[in-house]
C-alpha cells in the first residue's frame, strides 16, 4: 500500500471478504454492516471467527464496571436508535462462517483457502501479519482516533476526559505497511459513556459501508489521507472505572439539586451591534426581547430600500416547531413584523440569497427531507415555495452562492439518519440554485468535524467568501464560531482556510452559533443563563 492504491484483478466480479470477528455473537453495529454488504450485492462474505482474548478481572473491576454499565443504561433505555446498543446478534445465521482453531499452521492453511481479496476487522482481535500476507488489498478496520480497534474503549476516553469532540477512523494495513488512515471525523461528545459509544458507532458505520462498497466498485482502496491517529490510550482498567464512577455520582446529586431548586436554565437569543463583525473590541450591543414562550436564534440580516430587517429562527413552545418570522431594526429599537413563513414541519436558518432580480429564502427544513427554496411574493412577509432541490435527504442549513460560473450549495448531511447534523459538510454545484439536479463534489464529506463542520453564516468581505463553522462543546451545542476564508472552489477542489475565531466569552454569554452581518450592521444568536425561571419561555 506503498501509493495508497491497490487494484484487484479485471476478472473479479464481486469482492470476497473475510469478516473478523471474535465469535459467532456480534453486536448490532457488525450485523447492520453485514445486512447492508449483502444487500449491495458486491461481496462474496465468509465470517471469519477467531476465539477471544480472555482476560481474568479482580470482584472490585468487575463490580465497578458492572455500576457504570448499570447506571449509563438508563440513558438508553427508550431511546429510539440506541435502546438495543449493548444488544448481541448471532452474526453465523447472516453469512458462511469458518472457525480459527488457535492454531498457528492449520488456522493459515484455512484462511488461504479462502483466497480474500479483503478482511474487514469487526472487533478487538486481528489477523496475524503472516494471514495478511495472502490477502490482495490487505485488511480494514473501524478504531477510535486512536487507533485502537473498535470496543468497549471506543468514546470513553473522550467522555471521561469532558473532550468537545470523539473521533474515529477506519484504517488499512498490510504486512509490512503501518496502518493507514482511509477516512477520519469527529462528533460531539455527550456526557453519558455508553450514549456517546452507541452515537459514534452509529454515525461511523454509515461511513464504514459507504467506503467498503466504493472499494467494491473501485477494485482498491481509497487513497488514504494525510492524518496521523492521535496516541493509544490505556486500556479500561480498574482506575479509569473508579474515576467515572465517581464522576457518576457527581452527576446523579447535581442532576437532584437542579431538579429541586431550579436555579436557572439557558435559552437563545439574537443581539445586533452597529459595526463589521470582526470590529474588536466589540461595541455595545442591542437585545431585544424574546416574547413570551419563544426563543429567536439564526439571524439573517438584509439591506431592503434604506432599511435593515432581521430574518431569523422563531421557535414556539406551544407548536414545539419553529418558523421564520422578520425584525425591522430602526436605530436601537427592533420591531417584530410577525411570521413570514410557517409550515407543519420545523422551519430554521432562513438564508437568503437574490437571483436574477428576485429574492429567495432557503430555511433549514429537514423534518421535511427536502432541501427548499422560496421566493419573496411581497417583501417582507409573503413567501411561496419555488423549488425543490433535493428530495430524501435529512440535510440542514444549507447556503447557496455563485461563484466562477457555477452555483453552489453548501449543506450539513446526516448521513446516518440519527438526528445530528452537526458534523458532516457536503458540497454540490449546479447552474442555477433552483435547479434539481446537483452533482456531488468529489471531496465529499468536505468535513466529519464537529469543529467547523456545521455551518453558522456566509460573509462576503471585502472580496473574500468567509463561511462561518460552528464548533460544538462537551456534550454542548454551539460553543462558538470558527471562521474559514474559501481560498479554491471548483468542480474538482475545495480549499478554506482559518482565518478568525468568535468566543461567547467576547459578548458575555455561555453559547454562539449564528453570525450575519450586512457589514454596517451585525446580528449574533446566543445562550443566555435566565435564574429562578425567568426564561422567555417560562414567562406569560
Amino acid at each position: 500500500m506503498s501509493n495508497g492504491i491497490t487494484q484487484l484483478p479485471e476478472s473479479s466480479s464481486r469482492l470476497k471478504v473475510g469478516i473478523w470477528v471474535e465469535g459467532e455473537l456480534g453486536d448490532k453495529y457488525i450485523a447492520d454492516l453485514l445486512t447492508s454488504l449483502n444487500v449491495s450485492g458486491l461481496f462474496d462474505l465468509t465470517l471469519v471467527v477467531a476465539k477471544p482474548q480472555i482476560s481474568v478481572q479482580n470482584w472490585l473491576y468487575r463490580t465497578i464496571w458492572r455500576f457504570i454499565h448499570r447506571e449509563e443504561q438508563k440513558y438508553l433505555e427508550g431511546h429510539a436508535l440506541h435502546s438495543d446498543h449493548t444488544s448481541s446478534r448471532t452474526l453465523s445465521k447472516q453469512v458462511p462462517s469458518i472457525v480459527l482453531l488457535n492454531s498457528k499452521e492449520e488456522d493459515l492453511l484455512m484462511v488461504r483457502e479462502q483466497d480474500f481479496d479483503l478482511v474487514v476487522v469487526c472487533g478487538q482481535v486481528a489477523p496475524s501479519r503472516e494471514m495478511l500476507a495472502g490477502i490482495r488489498l490487505g485488511a480494514v478496520a473501524l478504531t477510535g482516533i486512536d487507533g485502537d480497534l473498535a470496543g468497549a474503549s471506543m468514546g470513553f476516553w473522550e467522555c471521561y476526559y469532558a473532550q468537545p469532540k470523539s473521533g474515529f477512523a477506519i484504517v488499512a494495513w498490510e504486512t509490512d505497511a503501518a496502518p493507514q488512515v482511509l477516512q477520519h471525523g469527529y462528533y460531539s461528545t455527550r456526557a453519558q459513556y455508553l450514549l456517546n459509544q452507541a452515537e459514534l458507532r452509529y454515525k461511523c458505520n454509515a461511513h464504514y459501508k459507504d467506503l467498503l462498497q466504493g472499494i467494491a466498485l473501485n477494485g482498491q482502496l481509497p487513497q488514504p489521507q494525510p492524518v496521523m491517529l492521535a496516541p493509544r490510550q490505556r486500556a479500561l482498567g480498574l482506575g479509569a472505572g473508579l474515576g467515572f464512577a465517581a464522576r457518576i455520582v457527581s452527576r446523579k446529586i447535581v442532576q437532584k439539586v437542579h431538579k429541586k431548586y431550579l436555579l436557572g436554565m439557558e435559552e437563545w437569543g439574537v443581539s445586533f451591534m452597529y459595526a463589521p463583525w470582526d470590529e474588536r473590541p466589540l461595541p455595545r450591543l442591542i437585545t431585544p426581547k424574546v416574547p413570551a414562550g419563544h426563543f429567536w436564534a439564526d439571524p439573517f440580516l438584509l439591506e431592503h430600500e434604506g432599511r435593515t430587517y432581521c430574518f431569523l429562527e422563531d421557535y414556539d413552545y406551544a407548536r414545539g416547531l419553529g418558523h421564520v418570522s422578520v425584525l425591522e431594526l430602526r436605530g436601537d429599537d427592533c420591531v417584530d413584523l410577525g411570521p413570514c413563513l410557517v409550515e407543519p414541519f420545523h422551519l430554521s436558518f432562513p438564508y437568503l440569497f437574490h437571483y436574477q432580480g428576485q429574492l429567495y429564502l432557503c430555511p433549514e427544513a429537514s423534518e421535511s427531507d427536502q432541501i427548499r427554496v422560496y421566493v419573496c411574493a411581497e417583501f417582507p412577509l409573503r413567501w411561496e415555495l419555488a423549488a425543490v432541490l433535493m428530495q430524501n435527504v435529512s440535510a440542514a442549513d444549507t447556503m447557496l452562492f455563485e461563484a466562477h460560473g457555477r452555483w453552489w450549495l453548501l449543506t450539513n448531511i446526516d448521513q446516518a439518519r440519527g438526528g445530528d447534523h452537526c458534523s458532516e459538510l457536503q458540497l454540490f454545484y449546479s447552474d442555477s440554485p433552483l435547479s434539481t439536479d446537483w452533482t456531488p463534489h468529489p471531496m465529499n464529506p468536505l468535513r466529519i468535524d464537529s469543529d467547523g463542520g456545521r455551518n453558522g453564516g456566509l460573509i462576503l468581505d471585502q472580496g473574500r467568501l468567509l463561511r462561518l463553522g460552528q464548533r460544538q462543546g462537551f456534550d454542548h451545542y454551539g460553543e462558538g464560531l470558527l471562521v474559514y476564508e474559501i481560498v479554491e472552489i471548483s468542480e474538482t477542489v475545495y480549499v478554506e482556510r482559518l482565518v478568525s475565531r468568535l468566543d461567547p466569552v467576547e459578548l458575555g454569554r455561555s453559547a454562539i452559533h449564528h453570525l450575519s452581518t450586512t457589514g454596517r450592521v451585525t446580528a449574533i444568536d446566543h445562550k443566555q443563563w435566565y435564574y429562578l425561571n425567568k426564561a422567555p419561555s417560562r414567562v406569560e
